[in-house]
């Protein structure tokens, strides 16, 4: 009698995908250039960003609520 275990596949790395992913941070509006170097976003951030979609989509209005409650208390 032999003991099988079922193996789930295993998800690709999130953060390797990330590394592997072509990315290009360009814009050409002054006000966003400057919201970007406000937060210091990365082109790797983005590719983050990418890579994690499925799991921060459900919670990106929250994560941006959160994001400008931080800003807000910042300039009280």
């Amino acid at each position: 009698m032999g003991i099988f275990i079922k193996v789930k596949p295993i998800k690709a790395n999130r953060f390797q995908k990330a590394n592997e992913t072509d990315g290009l941070l360009d814009v050409s509006s002054e006000q966003v250039k400057l919201q970007v170097n406000i937060i210091d976003l990365t082109e790797y951030d983005l590719k983050l960003i990418h890579a994690f979609r499925e799991a921060i989509e459900p919670q990106a209005e929250e994560v941006v609520d959160a994001f400008y409650q931080t800003i807000l208390q910042k300039w009280k």
